[in-house]
């Protein structure tokens, strides 16, 4: 919280098992004014009223949104792409309306397997169900995990691996900063802070210098021994900066944007799976007017 306190700012951090319960968090009881979800979470929001916009992006969080399978899962791995399909008896565990499931059935789609939703996949809200449906319940084959659960998973259970990714299966899944649109059109300034005292964490972690110790405090964040090849993975999550962010978000010759056109991958598939109704326009609910508020000041795009 230093950054935040530099800025005058008396915040607090509020953690949710996954992006639904956090939109709806937000949208029904205002428990939160800005914060960081995964792609699908971000166009639920969207989708509600009132609604939440998209102020930035968190990083880029393909590589660690993945179809992950139990020993048996990858037992079995060889014969499900043969088949091309999961088939009777073939069970995957997914956290649903995320970006977890998104980028599991990504995968499935990058193998060209198909699979009936209705026998194949059971849902669960949270990623320790997940893992313990793999594991110890040993009710599922596969599951959508994302990080830190991706590397607590695979290295501590015995021949489980990482089938497919957001990155194997070219299926961007960028974070999203969110603000209650509400909160922002009467707080425009205190959104522009507390984006700033966010792009210094995120300049803390593009710089070299400090690189060592932000290993540090990534371990103790996670509060369970991960490997150095999880810490390497993980400071490969493409980060951006205010330049970045903007150039991510400027719209193009054709009215779209590099990020809206991210979230649109996402928007076709929750629309495939009828967790939309009717499509909206990325462009619309992404917003660059707080970043570039911090961008045209010198104090907070220190």
């Amino acid at each position: 919280l230093g950054y935040f306190n530099e800025l005058g700012l008396d915040a607090s951090f509020v953690a949710y098992p996954s992006g639904g319960p956090q939109v709806k968090a937000a949208v029904e009881s205002n428990a939160w004014d800005v914060g960081g979800a995964g792609v699908v979470p971000n166009i639920l929001g969207w989708s509600k009223s009132p609604g939440l916009e998209t102020i930035g992006i968190t990083n880029d969080e393909s590589a660690t949104n993945a179809l992950v399978a139990s020993a048996d899962g990858v037992a079995r791995w060889s014969k499900v792409k043969e088949s091309q399909t999961l088939g009777e008896g073939v069970q995957m565990i997914i956290t649903p309306n995320s970006t977890g499931q998104f980028a599991a059935e990504a995968c499935l789609k990058h193998f060209n397997i198909t699979y009936n939703p209705d026998e194949n996949f059971l849902y669960t809200p949270g990623q320790s169900a997940v893992m313990a449906g793999m594991s110890d319940l040993g009710v599922a084959n596969y599951g959508s995990l994302w990080a830190p659960n991706t590397f607590n998973f695979v290295e501590n259970n015995d021949k489980a691996q990482v089938i497919c990714n957001g990155t194997t299966a070219d299926a961007p899944i960028p974070g999203g900063m969110m603000v209650r649109k509400e909160f922002g059109e009467k707080q425009p300034k205190l959104v522009a802070k507390v984006l700033a005292g966010w792009l210094r964490g995120i300049n803390y972690m593009l710089d070299p210098d400090y690189h060592d110790d932000t290993i540090m405090r990534l371990r103790k964040f996670y509060a369970f021994p991960i490997s150095d090849r999880a810490i390497e993975i993980e400071f490969k999550r493409p980060l951006y900066d205010v330049k970045q962010q903007l150039k991510m978000m400027e719209l193009r010759s054709d009215g779209t944007s590099k990020l809206g056109e991210w979230f649109q991958r996402s928007v076709d598939f929750m629309l495939r799976q009828r967790t939309l109704s009717s499509a909206p326009d990325p462009e619309v609910y992404i917003n660059d007017k707080y970043m570039k508020m911090v961008y045209e000041d010198d104090y907070l795009r220190e």
